[in-house]
């Protein structure tokens, strides 16, 4: 297990802890360290982050020491690409792809994808968490969702397991489980025409990323046992992931494939869905993003080799970025490495960021610097070398990274000119 405290690129945010602590993993050309990220908190108010592994699940504890992250645990699981995890009360559901044979059989000659349906997992006591059930409706699974106490399984596809011996009788493009009892999710309904790659539910609409179609679905769920297609609208390209603002008025869409931009859409009349407005970050045209999650008036986004991005959606249609963490900082022409998933429901001042090859990161995105205006080589110091450097860019001799721009534009008028240069000397001289 290693823990680390450095620092890399960063707009409005502060590094508090790195955890790198995976088992050695057997297929390392093939699949990743890292996947999924949530979060749970135990009754004690202690936070967990509950990450993703290449052979299962790891649970480690983010606030006992918050600059040496502690391992509380590790679930095995059947080795994968994608895990996907989600919590309600004190249980941890985890789906896996399932799509990587066992290493140790492997070793033996026996090519064994071990089927894996979601795993029930009692986590009240994080350090001993107990293996309860595996609801077996289906073999393998993409995501899961849970939202008042149901749990949506999506991206479920194979009808048997790699040796036959085990079959998805649930299975669904969209099964919906209820926890009434936790501890044994039982199937109450579900829908198939078209594969789901993602969903968010708000209230008893679910909002449905049918990736290949390029397109949203939105269902009526308020009869679990019979979910509803209620209105489609297309223009995503790869629809990947979704979330719902918090007044219900607008959904935020991620595109995962080059040029994957960020999207905001009127949902507030389904027969007419408006576009409202798309985003990427500076230079992120051959790049891609993942998954995206609201808090408050924040959109939290996993944007694989950008790391972390946090947008301001206030106004939707004029999304701003605000904040960003940079998980992956090495050379890759693969646009899928980097960020897989964010957590920022523990509040902003502790938001978790998986990385796929880097591990778990802790982050402070709100007031971890008040002020970055001036400091814009990022050498903690505000002097004649940032003045250089912002008439440089005024000159158009170099380009501004976007923390560079924000860092320069002292009258938040969008562009960089001698007014952001008194600003900046009556800085120093203040100084």
């Amino acid at each position: 297990m290693i823990c680390l405290s450095y620092s890399q690129e960063s707009f409005n945010t502060q590094f508090i802890s790195n955890w790198i602590g995976s088992n050695e993993n057997y297929w390392p050309d093939n699949i990743s360290d890292y996947n999924d990220i949530w979060g749970y908190e135990a009754e004690d108010g202690t936070l967990y982050a509950l990450i993703g592994g290449w052979d299962g699940t790891y649970i480690v504890n983010i606030s006992s020491d918050p600059d040496s992250l502690e391992l509380a645990s590790f679930i095995p699981g059947s080795q994968s690409s994608h895990r996907d995890i989600k919590t309600h009360q004190n249980y941890m559901y985890v789906g896996t792809e399932a799509n990587m044979p066992n290493s140790t059989l492997y070793e033996q000659g026996e090519y064994f994808i071990e089927p894996q349906g979601i795993q029930v997992i009692d986590i009240q006591d994080p350090y001993n968490p107990v293996i309860l059930d595996e609801w077996d409706g289906v073999v393998q699974s993409h995501n899961v969702m849970e939202a008042d106490g149901y749990l949506y399984v999506i991206g479920s596809t194979d009808e048997f397991s790699q040796d036959g011996e085990s079959e998805s009788w649930g299975l669904d493009d969209l099964i919906i489980l209820d926890l009434e009892d936790p501890s044994n999710p039982t199937k109450v309904g579900g829908w198939s025409g078209e594969y789901l790659h993602d969903v968010c539910i708000d209230g008893d609409l679910l909002y449905g990323c049918a990736i290949y179609a390029d397109e949203m679905y939105v269902f009526d769920i308020s009869d679990k046992s019979n979910p509803s297609l209620i209105s489609t609208w297309p223009g995503i390209p790869k629809a990947h992931a979704c979330w719902v603002s918090e007044d219900s008025r607008t959904v935020f869409t991620g595109s995962e494939t080059t040029g994957g931009h960020i999207m905001s859409w009127d949902v507030s009349d389904l027969s007419n869905v408006e576009f409202l407005d798309a985003w990427l970050p500076d230079g992120g045209e051959n790049w891609s993003a993942h998954n995206v999650f609201v808090l408050d008036d924040m959109l939290y986004i996993s944007y694989y080799i950008y790391g972390l991005q946090v947008l301001d959606i206030t106004d939707p249609s004029s999304l701003e970025l605000v904040a960003f963490y940079d998980t992956f900082d090495q050379e890759t022409d693969y646009i899928y490495t980097g960020a897989w998933g964010a957590f920022p429901y523990f509040g902003s001042d502790n938001v978790l960021i998986s990385d796929r090859v880097t591990g778990l990161y802790v982050v402070d995105v709100e007031g971890a610097v008040d002020d970055q205006h001036g400091d814009i080589n990022q050498d903690m110091e505000i002097n004649i070398m940032d003045v250089m450097i912002l008439i440089n860019f005024i000159l158009e001799e170099s380009i501004p990274t976007d923390y560079e721009f924000f860092a320069s534009d002292f009258n938040e008028d969008e562009r960089l000119d001698v007014l952001d240069v008194i600003s900046l000397v009556n800085i120093i001289l203040q100084n």
